[in-house]
This record gives C-alpha cells, structure tokens and sequence, in this order.
C-alpha cells in the first residue's frame, strides 16, 4: 500500500533521512537552550507554567526539524525566543543572568544552524508541491 504524499505524517517521514550535521547540531543547541530556560524557571523560583510550554514547544518543533519540516525553523524560533523573553522577564541576580545569556548564545547560534545555505535542500526535498 502506497503512502498519499499529500497526507505525510506531520512529524517525520516514513523513510526517514539522517538530517544533516547542522541540523543535528541545532536541535542539540536547542535542547540545551531549553533546559536552561528550566533552569532559569528553577532557580528563581518562577511560575512553571509558562515556562513549562514554552519549553515542550521547543522540543516538540525541534523534533519536527530533525524530520525536515521547513515550518518547524520558524516555529522552534519562535517557540525558543518566547522561553528566552520569560527567562529575561525573571532575572534577580548575577546568575540567572549568566544563564539567560548563555541561553540567548545558544539560540542565536541554533538560528544561525538552522538557516545555513548548505541545509536548505534537506527542508526542501521534505516539502508537497
């Protein structure tokens, strides 16, 4: 039984392709990135809510962008400057700073992983004309 390629699964593909070096490395320096936010959200003793879907977002679309779904590069970057932007709103010391500013470090070079010339064609070849 042949699969519709107008119905592929939303995720992932069901001949799944090792994403490039790049991609890899920017759904590491995403997942990194997000658990800093936890981190942020811990130490300050914040409300984990936010922070809790901001955080599963992030995972959530970083897995799809390891599927090569070209609607995941700007919704984890979304998804990662929404965690950031509470982890700013939160800071009370010299350490959570620190950490919003590693984490802000790691999303911009995600970002910078995400779009490199190189990957365009992994995202491209996963789209449905």
């Amino acid at each position: 039984m042949a699969i519709d390629p107008m119905h592929l699964p939303i995720f992932g593909d069901p001949r799944p392709v090792q994403p490039p070096a790049a991609v890899r490395a920017a759904a590491v320096l995403l997942l990194v990135q997000a658990a800093l936010t936890v981190a942020v959200a811990v130490h300050a003793g914040a409300d984990p809510t936010f922070f809790a879907i901001a955080v599963l977002l992030t995972m959530a679309f970083t897995h799809a962008l390891r599927a090569g779904r070209d609607w995941a590069r700007p919704a984890v970057g979304a998804s990662a400057f929404a965690s950031l932007f509470l982890s700013i709103a939160v800071i009370d010391g010299v350490v959570v700073l620190a950490l919003v500013g590693v984490s802000g470090a790691l999303l911009a070079s995600s970002l910078r992983l995400m779009f490199r010339a190189e990957v365009q064609g992994y995202f491209a070849s996963s789209d449905v004309d």
